[in-house]
């Protein structure tokens, strides 16, 4: 492996054997995707900064296996970096010429992208380095046997993007049930508490009661819908018998 910085990225065989086989990195900052999120496609675009031979190029794409991806300024630095990739490592293989300013897509790399948001202190806003290479020395070696892109460094117009499309995972909200209140004859005023959503407002909370235990919203209940984040909350409860004893329970 070698870094530079450079106008443009590369990758490919060289016109010799004894050429070095290329390739390189791209770091992008501020990946707003959270911790453990669903990855439903991921992918390079990269812009052609200039047409090269014809023959095919084989090469990978893998990322630097860490929370939040430091620059490298050294060809040592680079080296590291990349000796430290992703398990997941997707070939993006046969590709043909391409035409100068023009976009070309890569293939999926979810599972890439994957294997690092599903890190345990990867946190939203932290920096990815994707490596597109063929240092496994798989393309012709013939001369201009290579594929260019336009690097950050010479156009932030035409700079490399990485798109991601994920969702974030939902889960059950916590909810905790606290004293009745306002017991009356046939009345009492129930109350719950949402100490966490799940990862998305709740769209029905309320309580539900029984005689028997454990109480389920297919017992009697008196709910309310809507958009509710965390709180506290209470709900009217009607209908009660004089001297029964009564299971409560809050739901979300």
């Amino acid at each position: 492996p070698a870094w530079s910085t450079t106008v443009y990225q590369e990758v490919g065989g060289g016109s010799t054997s004894a050429y070095i086989q290329i390739g390189g990195g791209m770091r992008f900052t501020n990946i707003t995707v959270p911790q453990g999120a669903a990855i439903g496609t991921a992918y390079l675009t990269l812009h052609c900064y200039g047409t090269k031979s014809t023959m095919v190029v084989n090469s990978k794409i893998s990322a630097e296996d860490v929370d939040n991806a430091p620059t490298f300024t050294t060809g040592d630095a680079f080296d590291a970096s990349f000796n430290n990739h992703t398990l997941a490592r997707i070939n993006w293989d046969n590709i043909p010429a391409w035409t100068t300013k023009q976009d070309y897509d890569s293939p999926e790399i979810k599972t890439v992208i994957k294997e690092i948001v599903d890190r345990e202190d990867w946190a939203s806003g932290h920096a990815i380095v994707i490596f597109w290479e063929d240092f496994d020395d798989r393309s012709t070696h013939a001369a201009g046997c290579t594929r260019r892109a336009y690097s950050y460094d010479y156009s932030t117009t035409y700079a490399p993007k990485l798109v991601i499309d994920y969702t974030v995972p939902v889960v059950a909200p916590t909810v905790t049930t606290q004293a009745v209140t306002d017991i009356d004859t046939e009345t009492a005023t129930g109350h719950g508490n949402i100490t966490d959503n799940g990862g998305e407002n709740c769209s029905k909370r309320g309580v539900c009661w029984n005689t028997t235990g454990n109480p389920t919203v297919d017992d009697s209940k008196s709910g309310e819908e809507g958009s509710f984040g965390t709180g506290a909350f209470t709900r009217p409860m009607t209908g009660l018998n004089p001297g029964q004893h009564y299971y409560v329970k809050a739901y979300a």
